[in-house]
């Protein structure tokens, strides 16, 4: 459930999800760069139906409203638009950035090598409730490699 590249850069999908974040905010955008300036990826997680990047930075700036933010997008090979959720820490700081389907499979989706193109909304809620695990037990990995696609 990992996916092949790993940190510690963004790839094209983060960063089009990044501009949308900055589109949406733009009283944050100074923040957000100096924020993105030393931030790292340090994992990409396929659930099955999303993805969770994690993020870190050597600079943490607290981003208010980061939270509300939702960009959307029409990924080739998905049916329904995705949605990317942008979650915080306890300091309002941004490190959870999660794409999600609605419940649409993504087992074999490469979430680093997707095309895709922004969207203006889609007709899934964004979660609402931040994701309990971001990295997979290894027993799920053996779970995800016995399911049928």
């Amino acid at each position: 459930a990992l996916q092949p590249i790993q940190g510690p850069g963004f790839t094209p999908f983060e960063l089009a999800a990044l501009e949308e974040f900055r589109r949406q905010s733009p009283q944050s955008a100074n923040a957000l760069h100096a924020f993105l300036t030393s931030a790292e990826v340090t994992s990409r997680f396929n659930t099955g139906n999303g993805c969770i990047t994690t993020i870190r930075s050597e600079r943490p700036h607290p981003l208010a409203g980061a939270d509300a933010v939702t960009a959307w997008f029409v990924v080739v090979g998905l049916t329904v638009p995705v949605g990317c959720r942008f979650w915080t820490d306890d300091a309002q700081v941004v490190d959870l950035m999660e794409f999600f389907t609605g419940g649409q499979n993504t087992h074999d989706l490469d979430w680093a090598a997707v095309s895709f193109e922004s969207a203006e909304t889609g007709f899934t809620a964004p979660p609402v409730i931040r994701p309990i695990a971001t990295t997979p037990d290894p027993a799920y990995a053996k779970v995800l490699e016995g399911m049928e696609p």
